[in-house]
């Protein structure tokens, strides 16, 4: 069950620990748990206090990232090059 201020977001699944140590990196900005390794899925706990921030690390990510559900669907990131 997604919480409000939960993002279920889609990477390369060679980039999830990373995902994970960036948002450790800031502060625990949320806690990173794999929702379904085939597809590439992953939930974001946040609070409502940090999900704008995490919704702005997300999409600036150096590799391609999209939130699939929770407050921000349907955004996507590019790698930054």
């Amino acid at each position: 069950m997604l919480h409000d201020c939960d993002l279920v977001v889609r990477v390369p699944r060679d980039r999830i620990n990373f995902l994970n140590q960036i948002i450790e990196g800031y502060e625990y900005l949320g806690v990173v748990t794999t929702l379904n390794r085939d597809r590439n899925e992953v939930l974001i706990r946040c609070t409502l206090d940090t999900l704008g921030d995490v919704e702005d690390v997300v999409a600036t990510l150096p590799f391609a990232a999209e939130i699939i559900a929770g407050s921000g669907s349907k955004r996507r990131s590019e790698p930054n090059k």
